[in-house]
């Protein structure tokens, strides 16, 4: 029974903005950037700046992901490297219906896998990641544990990671990594061994005087991981860092309650990795969206956030983008020094332009091998390559747009679904257990 106890739900301050109205919170963050102009420090930013010509985004000209090609090269891709005999691999590569012939074909995909796993992914171990004296945030590179074998194995590598990695430099987690039942119906069991796995990792970084980055995940898991982030400050001071993504409603209410815990700690805002998930899921379970349906929606909250940071006492900024506009809109907003990060094999002549600035410049390097790559890479593919993408079409960005609809969100719009129960709103199932509450006590 998912009832049991006698705790109810904890509900935080920010989860009034999980599912709400979208247009109704945009006037909220708009409101607070009426007297901001930022106008001229985008444009300062265009005009000093060269687009990155990096393999993905070389690649996305050739199979752009708003296309059937697109998708389908990703899709196998994805498939390639799993698939152990040629005959397999052919018949599967004969989909993207080009005129050469079937070993072409497999070798080329071959390489355009090993290419690009090259260019987005630092090294395939910390040993060798770690030589570099650039400053840096450590990925050990993998999804959400599946079986309690996995999570041990994470943990493993984050141990390794934080006694290998030297300062300035840090790590960065995913708490999904750490047991294979990260889901808020099972709280009960999977947060305290996680506050215990990652108390640990944190008392080495600590003594090793390295950073350590909690990284952002599904909207249904961020009550999850402030559990763990509220434990951890609590326990171990400052030296955390938790990634905001501006793309959920409840980004800026997130910032305001981790500047409520009265110790320094870290925010690298990003705009988002789950956007396509995110909706999937909505949909699928009937639920109103838990982020912004359009990428100007997104921009807008962005630079709430960014405000939001820059005025926070205990909040240390962190600002992850690749978007010239994005880092004008920032330095528009302050005359102070900044730290901004980059994902490794991109955005690097901007953030030497960054560097040159006078500002900080973090690369955050994944590091794994191949059969850790697909993942990750079909996510940053999607994530720079799709016309939904929040990080492509630099020269389009303006973050004080109204929020138009973009043509491939006019779908998401107008599709029916019943109505479903959110069982990761707190407030939803707070009042389940009273009712059941109350049912039993009629029928006793």
């Amino acid at each position: 029974m998912i009832l049991k106890g006698d705790n109810m739900y904890k509900v935080y301050p920010y989860n009034y903005m999980y599912r709400m109205d979208e247009k109704k919170l945009v006037k909220h963050l708009k409101d607070r950037l009426r007297d901001v102009d930022i106008s001229s420090s985008i444009e300062e930013l265009f005009n000093n700046s060269k687009k990155d010509k990096t393999l993905i985004r070389l690649m996305m000209k050739f199979f752009p992901m708003d296309s059937d090609r697109g998708k389908l090269a990703m899709s196998i891709s994805e498939s390639i490297s799993r698939i152990p005999d040629n005959k397999n691999k052919d018949e599967l590569l004969s989909q993207l219906n080009l005129p050469l012939p079937k070993f072409v074909l497999r070798l080329s995909a071959r390489l355009a896998v090993y290419l690009l796993s090259r260019s987005l992914i630092c090294s395939n171990t910390i040993e060798k990641a770690s030589t570099s004296r650039k400053l840096s945030s450590y990925d050990m590179l993998g999804e959400a544990a599946v079986t309690y074998k996995q999570s041990r194995d994470y943990f493993g590598k984050y141990i390794k990671a934080a006694y290998t990695v030297e300062a300035p430099s840090e790590i960065s987690i995913k708490l999904s990594s750490l047991h294979p039942r990260y889901e808020y119906l099972r709280q009960d069991s999977c947060i305290p061994t996680i506050i215990g796995m990652v108390s640990h990792l944190m008392g080495i970084c600590n003594r090793r005087g390295i950073g350590l980055t909690i990284d952002a995940e599904e909207s249904d898991r961020l009550d999850l991981s402030m559990m763990v982030i509220e434990s951890i400050v609590k326990s171990h001071g400052e030296g955390l860092t938790v990634a905001v993504q501006a793309s959920q409603k409840r980004a800026i209410g997130v910032i305001k309650h981790l500047n409520s815990l009265n110790v320094p700690i870290g925010v690298r805002l990003v705009k988002g990795a789950y956007w396509d998930t995110e909706i999937k899921m909505a949909q699928e379970r009937g639920l109103e969206y838990p982020v912004f349906t359009s990428k100007e929606h997104t921009n807008i909250s962005y630079l709430a956030c960014a405000k939001l940071m820059l005025e926070s006492e205990y909040i240390i900024p962190k600002f992850a983008t690749h978007n010239p506009s994005t880092i004008g809109a920032v330095l528009g907003l302050t005359d102070d020094k900044q730290e901004f990060q980059r994902l490794y094999g991109m955005g690097e002549n901007l953030h030497k332009l960054v560097e040159y600035l006078g500002h900080k410049s973090r690369i955050y390097k994944p590091v794994g091998d191949s059969k850790e790559l697909l993942s990750y890479l079909i996510r940053r593919m999607m994530e720079n390559g799709a016309n939904t993408s929040f990080v492509v079409h630099e020269n389009q960005e303006n973050h004080l747009d109204e929020g138009r609809e973009m043509d491939s969100y006019q779908s998401i719009f107008s599709r029916s679904n019943s109505h479903g129960t959110d069982f990761s709103d707190p407030e939803i199932m707070n009042e389940l257990r009273c009712y059941y509450d109350r049912k039993d006590k009629e029928s006793s």
